[in-house]
């Protein structure tokens, strides 16, 4: 009997993958057109982890069922304000790019890991080595963060805050 040898990509974890689409072109197009929503386990595995863990609410992730094509995995609650830029592991202080929304201090914020949202409530916030109230866009702030080195990948770790 022959053995089916498998690729590297076969049994390599899935955080150490390069393959950004795991759904072939025509599989995407298809989804769209017969209004079917895709999604991998990964995937499904991280928004049943984040919704326990994050404690959020149904009526926050329900929509997420509803889409179609591929799928992000978002609750509706979250709003992308930007992505973190610089990362000062001694003092444990993130750079947030402010891309999409202002921030304020006491706003609740979700980091996008590669495994979970760790959200918490921005403590301080300052812009120019100044602490300030607010920041708008394009402002590059810093926040106090229990976020790891391993944790962060700069430019890649998305923000949102949580309404």
């Amino acid at each position: 009997m022959k053995q089916n040898k498998l690729s590297k990509t076969q049994i390599m974890p899935p955080l150490d993958r390069e393959n950004n689409s795991p759904f072939r072109e025509i599989v995407l197009t298809n989804a769209e057109e017969h209004l079917i929503g895709l999604l991998t386990t990964w995937e499904l595995h991280k928004l049943t982890r984040n919704f326990l863990k994050n404690s959020w609410k149904h009526e926050n992730i329900k929509g997420i069922f509803y889409k179609s094509g591929k799928i992000e995995c978002l609750p509706s609650n979250y709003e992308y304000i930007g992505k973190i830029e610089r990362f000062i592991e001694d003092k444990g202080i993130v750079g947030i790019k402010i891309e999409n929304a202002s921030l304020s201090k006491n706003d609740k914020i979700a980091f996008e890991t590669e495994i979970e949202f760790e959200e918490q409530i921005v403590e301080s916030l300052q812009l120019e080595n100044e602490a300030v109230e607010n920041a708008k866009i394009s402002d590059l702030v810093g926040i106090k963060t229990h976020l790891s080195k391993n944790q962060i990948k700069l430019e890649k770790t998305r923000v949102f805050r949580v309404n």
